[in-house]
């Protein structure tokens, strides 16, 4: 009977993810080729704390024939970390500046290259979905670059999360591998700052507990 319940329930939470990410689409892109993709296409975005079901989210929209998303590139949420950094050091947006690089032309060359890495790296498909954790933290900006995306937030308990990470021994950058109080601090933090990003969207994110 359990065991009904939580596939009813799962089944139900996949219906209203799926609703809730269709339900904005202001473009028809089936019959858009590949080369055709651009900064309007309706890009899903998973993100989260590792180990806290991005995976099984992404395992669950690719089950999906309208979706395909793939593995975790891992070059997205480094690009974008690399582009924070950038921002908050006025000199070297001096020098950027100075060179004829304004924010616009970065944040072009930005988006031409998540699109082709999550275009590239697998089939075609209306909704092209991508699961690298760690983008949250850039949700206002990838919101901004691609104004038709929505994001699923997936959130779980932090004590399930940590323990998930040190037992299986998954490096995870800012968490302390050893310490498990540490590690609960550390992913408060990080769903903290998550949590923001996500509020800052609107009704663009959606929070999956």
């Amino acid at each position: 009977m359990h065991r009904h319940k939580r596939i009813y329930l799962v089944a139900l939470t996949l219906i209203f993810i799926i609703y809730f990410l269709i339900s904005f689409r202001t473009h028809d892109f089936r019959t858009i080729s590949y080369d055709k993709i651009d900064e309007q296409a309706p890009f899903i975005f998973i993100g989260g704390v590792p180990r806290s079901g991005t995976t099984l989210m992404r395992a669950m929209l690719d089950a999906h024939p309208d979706v395909r998303c793939g593995e975790e590139t891992r070059v997205i949420p480094a690009v974008l970390a690399l582009l924070s950094k950038w921002a908050l050091n006025k000199e070297e947006l001096r020098r950027l500046h100075e060179s004829g690089v304004t924010s616009e032309v970065l944040s072009n060359a930005v988006a031409s290259f998540i699109i082709q890495i999550i275009a590239g790296h697998g089939a075609p498909a209306p909704y092209l979905c991508n699961k690298d954790p760690f983008t949250m933290n850039a949700a206002p900006y990838l919101a901004k670059i691609f104004p038709n995306a929505r994001f699923l937030f997936v959130i779980r308990d932090g004590r399930a999360t940590v323990h998930s990470i040190i037992s299986r021994k998954v490096t995870v950058a800012r968490f302390n591998m050893t310490d498990y109080r540490q590690s609960l601090k550390d992913w408060n933090e990080v769903i903290s700052t998550m949590d923001v990003q996500c509020k800052k969207i609107g009704d663009k994110c959606l929070r999956v507990r």
